[in-house]
């Protein structure tokens, strides 16, 4: 399956005829390699093939906020280049923002492959165990060779987000772009065919560019699986991975496996050299951070028949407690985008239990086979066109049903013994046998304003497992204007990362073991793959909650120095994966504040205020409005009316704003790690 031409002489024959003998050109684009081999080898973690490719980073046409509005597009300075900021460096590589830079001069350095390994199939049952059968299984993912290979440094394996299921989406096979349904290249004309948008291998690569070109310049490999059953031709494909951890699990150890052994020997991808104990690290984000605190938890289990020894993981914005997502975020659009996979993939392994445990609404039924197989992108836009006019965080028509209703609580609580097994714990629970060990370093990146993975979620997570002793070590974003910092400087403003942007966005946390500073969390975690193989001990920071993060310039002399930082940029209220905003940072104000603020006391006069606005944030325009979260704290409310007594304007600012959603939180003292995991109440 190489890339280029191949020259081919063939002979036809038949009772009395003979062909003349004729030379032909086949040209392989790449799908060979997904084939699988009718015959695979009995071990897991080998390769079966492997490809080479040439990648380069996508081009991203960042206009620059200070000049766009007064500049034509064919000015230079209409449009920005991104630098890299902090100590380790981390942004893109400047070729992908700079004007004048087409994408073929900003090639990936190094080598890259396409690959196929032996992994094998965790097959789940309803009772949240599982079993390995069907003997090993072909899947493919993506290898990055640096330059200059350091034998010394670990292998890193990225886990990728949720990106879609379908081929066009997969981060080894979606190289072209895509159709988002619901758009239109004119606005204002219906007819016009639809815009275009990244296909999954340049979803995965703008998710990795803060930081992926950094770790091949100091000599790491990096191996990305697509996960089993993704992008492969044949049956195989007909059963997806989304969110089984013990084969997320599966999938990268025998992927980081598989590069100890050649392809083809001679040709293709000739093996790494064997450097005992071979050793990676872990990261990934969202579902990719799922599947990395899957694999710590399964490392003790795989180790010993794999041979490799991890390090580390590093689990940016993860999925963690399903059913406390479910729980608060069940009516949100998000679900156009989620659920499909999870149906895919549950309703596929589990069909019967899924017949009789119905969770979606019949518009959801409806649709299912389309969303199905859309990626992220296009399940954004279609569904903002199908079912949420208003946007992210509107209301419109639901993929779940309620999970409060009487008639669906069976079904939900059904359900939630599954989920509740695929939740990672560090302590046994009414569903978790497996059990994250305690000494593995762990380093969480999570932002304040996360809608998708819910930021207060990842904080009950961070303070069960710190409780219960994990080495770990946490990086929340900063402020969000004022929100979560109770004595914001009179200078400065921050809005916080939300789930998409994450790798994009300054911290203000520790990021190595000796020093605090400004970091892109794509420095944070470079400097804990780099802590890991130097042997360096983890600095845990479990401590840092319900707390001010320091308030300092992200460079020094950044007074003369443009600094940046991503965000996806809404279009009115509807989310637009072709625009991105670039907010300047250097620790001064760039986002508006209102100029006054109503006191939550009937007949009270609006006030000025005079520093950034404690208030709540709305994440899909930015507005900011007064100091929110003024009603008492009921927990017997519904969730939605669940909210804190507020008087001094003094929030907490960890997503879903004004809203407690874990029965053990309070203001100033816990987020609810006592009661993660999330237990659905029996029927």
């Amino acid at each position: 399956p190489d890339t280029g031409a191949s020259d081919f002489r063939v002979q036809v024959a038949q009772v009395g005829l003979t062909s003349q003998t004729v030379s032909k050109s086949f040209y392989d684009g790449g799908d060979t390699l997904y084939n699988i081999p009718m015959k695979l080898p009995n071990d897991t973690g080998v390769m079966v093939k492997a490809q080479q490719i040439s990648l380069t980073y996508p081009h991203l046409n960042v206009p620059n906020p200070l000049k766009a509005s007064t500049t034509p597009v064919t000015d230079p300075d209409h449009w920005l280049t991104v630098p890299q900021i902090g100590s380790p460096a981390a942004g893109p590589p400047a070729c992908a923002t700079k004007f004048g830079t087409t994408r073929d001069q900003c090639p990936i350095p190094g080598q890259q492959y396409r690959i196929m390994y032996t992994t094998e199939r965790w097959y789940p049952k309803s009772d949240g165990s599982g079993t390995v059968r069907g003997g090993t299984q072909g899947a493919t993912g993506l290898l990055f060779v640096p330059p200059n290979p350091d034998a010394s440094k670990p292998v890193v394996a990225w886990a990728h987000p949720t990106i879609g299921q379908s081929n066009q989406c997969s981060i080894s096979r979606g190289t072209d772009n895509i159709p988002l349904p619901g758009t239109h290249v004119d606005p204002n004309d219906p007819t016009s065919p639809p815009q275009m948008g990244p296909g999954g291998m340049d979803i995965n690569l703008t998710d990795t560019m803060f930081f992926l070109g950094q770790l091949l310049a100091q000599g790491y490999s990096v191996v990305m699986p697509d996960y089993l059953g993704i992008a492969v031709n044949g049956p195989t494909a007909n059963q997806k991975t989304y969110v089984v951890g013990p084969q997320e699990a599966r999938d990268i150890f025998y992927a980081v496996d598989s590069l100890q052994t050649g392809a083809k020997n001679d040709r293709g991808w000739p093996g790494i050299a064997k450097t005992p104990p071979q050793k990676f690290v872990v990261a990934g984000h969202s579902q990719g951070g799922h599947a990395a605190l899957w694999t710590g938890i399964k490392a003790n289990e795989l180790q010993p028949t794999t041979g490799q020894k991890l390090l580390g993981v590093s689990a940016i914005a993860p999925a963690t407690d399903f059913n406390k997502i479910v729980d608060v975020s069940w009516w949100k659009q998000a679900n156009w985008i989620i659920g499909p996979e999870v149906i895919q993939t549950w309703a596929g392994y589990l069909p019967s239990f899924a017949f009789n445990n119905v969770t979606i609404t019949d518009a959801a039924i409806q649709n299912l086979t389309r969303y199905e197989n859309y990626c992220t992108t296009q399940d954004f836009t279609a569904s903002t066109a199908d079912f949420f006019p208003g946007g992210l965080e509107s209301e419109g028509t639901p993929f779940m049903k309620d999970p409060n209703d009487t008639n669906n609580q069976q079904a939900f609580y059904n359900w939630s013994t599954v989920f509740g097994s695929m939740t990672p714990a560090i302590t046994k629970n009414d569903n978790s046998t497996d059990l994250y060990p305690k000494d593995l370093p762990l380093q969480l990146i999570s932002g304040t304003a996360d809608q998708v993975t819910l930021s207060q979620v990842n904080a009950a997570f961070q303070e069960n497992f710190c409780k219960a002793g994990a080495n770990m070590g946490v990086y929340w974003t900063p402020v969000a204007t004022g929100v979560a910092n109770p004595n914001p400087p009179a200078t400065d403003a921050y809005q916080a990362a939300d789930h998409l942007n994450v790798l994009a966005f300054p911290f203000a946390d520790n990021v190595g073991s000796t020093t605090d500073k400004y970091q892109l969390s794509g420095g944070a975690l470079q400097q804990f793959i780099a802590d890991r193989a130097a042997g360096t001990a983890l600095t845990s920071n479990c401590a840092q909650r319900q707390t001010t993060h320091p308030s300092t310039p992200f460079v020094a002399g950044a007074s003369d120095v443009q600094t940046w930082y991503v965000f996806p940029k809404p279009s009115g209220l509807k989310f637009d994966p072709n625009k991105e905003l670039f907010y300047q940072t250097q620790g001064r104000p760039q986002l508006p504040k209102p100029a006054q603020v109503t006191p939550p006391v009937i007949g009270a006069e609006p006030v000025t205020n005079a520093t950034p606005a404690l208030g709540t944030v709305n994440m899909d325009n930015y507005e900011q409005s007064g100091c929110g979260l003024t009603y008492q704290y009921d927990k017997e409310k519904p969730l939605g009316q669940r909210t804190f007594a507020n008087p001094y304007c003094t929030q907490w600012g960890l997503y879903p704003y004004g809203q407690l959603i874990y029965k053990s939180a309070a203001v100033g003292g816990s987020w609810g790690g006592t009661d993660y995991p999330f237990q659905l109440p029996k029927p």
